[in-house]
């Protein structure tokens, strides 16, 4: 396993095993019902719509939000998309907001707070006196402070203690940061990216990253741009426009790997490129002939509707067969496939070097490839 994997698996474990403290409960079950609470209170819109100001930003000096809040450290990104499910869920669209949610929560207060809807991988270090539940507030009222000096939230002052914050009575604004201080209103259709309302109440929301959240709605957009491309072949983005108009970095864009993995998105396999590095063979030929074709991707939105820690999880630490052959851009194995494919014939303790292991997997992949071709042919099908 890479560092980067053991990160992402350490990450993911923490949310797992995160307690609510008040319950004894699972967070992740906690804070799933709440927002499913939440939306099921609401007028069950199965689209929640983000200004596309937010994600793209050609036509600004500074570029759009996004790519700022990934380069900040906390709940920034995460907590400022919750508000804007939350805003939806519950306002009746007037001009004015009211007050938002409690950081905490407050005795014989009904309202759900912040702290009852954000998941994290929080744990207090020892004989601090701190609980997890103390950690998750300090980040959620940080999250705050960072985005009003982003001017997507305002946060009064509070009048009994100078110079202090009242972080519960934050107001959150239009989150391409141009809107006045009256507060957030719900945008306009035709300028908005819609998402799936199973991204916050599966918790997708917290089980991706920044990097995999900020790809994600760059994909996005460019579907609700391009519907029809995107139906027909999937949609792509050239490196220039990912730097000029996106301002996202290589490193972000990554992630798409990880996205397809987890089949929140579908990446179309390219003969000319292997599918794992992307790279292409003999390039300089191919692009002097123009032959280097862009990568292509489409969604997957039914893939929303599974838990979303759970499956990261099992992707990660316990790919089964249709995983391993995902991952190589293959087609998913038939039902009528039998013999496994979940991990090589190995000895309790035994781990063969990096390279065995792959020539294991390809071999096996490849007689599957041709079992599933010969079960085509003799059904009347293309091979």
């Amino acid at each position: 396993m890479t560092r980067t994997n053991a990160a992402r698996v350490q990450l993911i474990n923490g949310l797992r095993a995160a307690k609510d403290i008040g319950h004894g409960r699972f967070l992740s079950d906690v804070v799933q019902e709440n927002l499913t609470r939440i939306w099921e209170g609401s007028h069950r819109s199965e689209w929640i719509y983000i200004r596309s100001g937010f994600i793209s930003g050609l036509d600004r000096p500074e570029g759009p939000l996004l790519p700022r809040l990934i380069q900040s450290k906390g709940l920034q990104l995460r907590l400022l998309l919750l508000m804007i499910f939350n805003e939806q869920c519950t306002l009746d669209w007037t001009p004015y907001t009211v007050p938002g949610r409690r950081v905490t929560p407050k005795h014989g207060d009904t309202r759900l707070s912040w702290l009852q809807l954000v998941l994290t991988d929080a744990a207090p270090a020892r004989g601090t006196g701190r609980t997890a539940s103390d950690l998750r507030a300090r980040q959620i009222s940080e999250a705050i402070r960072g985005l009003e000096k982003h001017r997507v939230l305002t946060v009064p002052r509070d009048r009994q203690r100078q110079g202090r914050r009242s972080y519960d009575l934050q107001r959150l604004k239009a989150e391409d940061g141009t809107s006045a201080e009256y507060g957030y209103t719900k945008p306009d259709h035709d300028h908005a990216v819609p998402v799936s309302r199973h991204f916050f109440t599966n918790l997708w929301l917290f089980a991706l990253t920044d990097s995999e959240i900020a790809t994600y709605l760059v994909l996005s957009l460019l579907r609700w741009r391009h519907a029809r491309e995107h139906k027909l072949m999937g949609v792509y983005l050239t490196a220039e426009r990912r730097q000029t108009e996106f301002r996202l970095s290589r490193h972000a864009w990554r992630s798409t790997e990880l996205l397809h993995r987890f089949g929140v998105v579908d990446r179309r396999p390219d003969p000319n490129r292997n599918f794992l590095t992307g790279k292409v063979a003999n390039f300089a030929a191919m692009w002097a002939d123009k032959e280097v074709r862009p990568l292509y991707y489409t969604f997957n939105d039914e893939a929303l509707k599974r838990p979303a820690v759970e499956t990261v999880y099992q992707i990660l630490t316990r790919p089964n067969a249709n995983d391993a052959v995902r991952r190589l851009g293959l087609p998913p194995i038939p039902q009528w496939w039998q013999p496994p494919l979940d991990g090589l014939d190995l000895l309790p303790g035994e781990r063969p070097p990096r390279r065995t292991r792959l020539a294991s997997y390809d071999s096996r992949l490849d007689d599957l490839q041709h079992e599933i071709n010969q079960r085509r042919w003799d059904e009347g099908g293309e091979e």
